[in-house]
């Protein structure tokens, strides 16, 4: 696929979560709703931690037991939400076309996690070349990836109507260990439309037109599809225009995410995304090196208050309400190799870091 201008380094999952609207219940579900500006569960606000574990989706091919020990762990942990990949190598292989062995082990996920009381957000495609790509998408649709980018993926009607299948094949997928259909299973907490749907070199106004207009496209669908779950875009959190300047890194601007423009105007989402990795400091002084323990938490504290005092602000005015902000702790230790004491160190520092800012942005 042609790159646009241009691309920094993939990056892992660590985000914000902001609040916004609310599902219908299902009888004798429990789903996770907004309630006014909380998050909820029966009308109760509901605090969590959670992981990302894309990973999932191959492990449950070698090993279903592997999932029961991996979620057994994370309630021994505390961790009440998992992310993973509801797409796979052949999920789909062609137009509407899934292989049922990686389906089934996609069912075993949901269900166990149903099991062991862990609520999930299922990512339904990926930017990146990872397992389901547009790149695939194209050649499914009979394109040559060389011959355009990600914009003519975004702007073909063929690969916008190819893509809402899929995103509809995931939702009504009635699951084969207990019966039930994905959107109404309460185990599935939310659906995130598209990890980290960059677009890059998309700099000017018709460019991020046909941008927004596809995530519009797909979160209003998803919305439709999924009436009881929560709706996420897997938004990296990089800024254009007047807040440009509140970026990390000098290369955020050049992957056409415009976040504060995307969560004001998408109005079918219901949170937020931003993620929180290292590796967006490609310009920070003095030098680009491998982050640190230390290294990494400061540049989360600097972070989490950026986006609290700055352009989350714009945000809620655009949005005319206050988002609540909980935060999620993600897999950095796969980059900074921790101990024990230090994650319950940067969790610690995490929640004083919204304990302070709180104050200052509401009052």
């Amino acid at each position: 696929m042609l790159q646009r201008a241009c691309a920094v380094a993939p990056l892992l999952f660590a985000p914000l979560l902001l609040a916004a609207l609310a599902g219908l219940p299902v009888a004798d579900a429990s789903f996770v709703q907004r309630c006014g500006s909380h998050i909820c569960v029966d009308n109760v606000p509901w605090y969590f931690q959670g992981a990302n574990a894309y990973w999932l989706i191959d492990f449950v091919q070698k090993d279903r037991g592997m999932v029961d020990r991996f979620f057994d762990a994370c309630n021994q942990f505390g961790l009440k939400v998992i992310r993973t990949w509801a797409f796979n190598h052949r999920m789909p292989y062609a137009w509407g076309k899934y292989d049922e062995g990686e389906f089934q082990g996609l069912d075993y996920i949901v269900d166990s996690a149903g099991r062991h009381n862990i609520r999930l957000i299922l990512a339904l495609g990926n930017t990146w070349t990872a397992y389901r790509s547009p790149q695939d998408y194209l050649r499914m649709a009979g394109v040559d990836p060389a011959t355009t980018d990600l914009l003519g993926f975004y702007n073909s009607s063929q690969l916008r109507h190819f893509y809402k299948d899929h995103i509809s094949a995931i939702v009504w997928r009635t699951n084969t260990f207990n019966g039930r259909r994905y959107r109404e299973d309460d185990a599935v907490m939310m659906y995130d439309a598209m990890n980290e749907p960059r677009c890059p070199g998309c700099m000017d106004a018709a460019s991020q037109a046909i941008h927004h207009s596809f995530l519009q496209e797909m979160a209003t669908h998803l919305r439709g599809q999924a009436p009881y779950q929560l709706i996420a875009l897997g938004t990296e959190g990089y800024f254009m225009n007047t807040y440009e300047g509140w970026n990390s890194g000098a290369g955020a601007r050049c992957e056409g995410e415009d976040w504060v423009t995307i969560n004001s105007k998408i109005t079918a989402i219901d949170v937020t995304v931003v993620h929180v990795y290292e590796r967006q400091m490609e310009s920070v002084p003095p030098a680009w090196g491998k982050c640190n323990f230390t290294c990494f938490v400061n540049y989360m504290i600097q972070t989490l208050t950026d986006f609290l005092r700055g352009p989350e602000r714009a945000v809620c005015a655009a949005a005319a309400a206050k988002w609540w902000l909980p935060i999620w702790t993600a897999p950095w230790a796969q980059t900074v190799d921790v101990a024990a004491y230090q994650r319950r160190c940067q969790d610690m520092t995490v929640l004083q870091v919204f304990l302070d800012t709180s104050k200052l942005v509401y009052g």
